[in-house]
């Protein structure tokens, strides 16, 4: 994964994550009572209609999907790193004996 796609993925991550937060700071700032907000909360996530509650988790997966993948390419180039370099000690070593 290049460097620019790594941290454009980065950016929308931290932004999904501020949103989510955000989101839930003003949930919970409110002065409903504990089961009024959990009530709308409910209600926000299981309509079927457009939430921006529901936007942001939808695109807090996306950034999370896209973190994984990140993560994985960067462990596969790691471990194609690894295997190289005890290929190449190998072949250093067989040629010191």
């Amino acid at each position: 994964m290049s460097k620019a796609r790594e941290k454009k993925s980065r950016r929308r991550g931290g932004f999904a994550a501020g949103a989510l937060i955000g989101g839930l700071t003003a949930l919970f700032a409110t002065p409903l009572t504990g089961k009024e907000a959990r009530e709308r909360l409910r209600d926000a996530l299981s309509s079927g209609g457009s939430c921006p509650l529901r936007g942001q988790v939808d695109r807090l997966r996306d950034a999370m999907g896209a973190g994984k993948e990140s993560a994985a390419d960067q462990s596969e180039a790691l471990k194609r790193k690894i295997e190289e370099t005890r290929a190449r000690l190998r072949q250093q070593m067989d040629e010191g004996e």
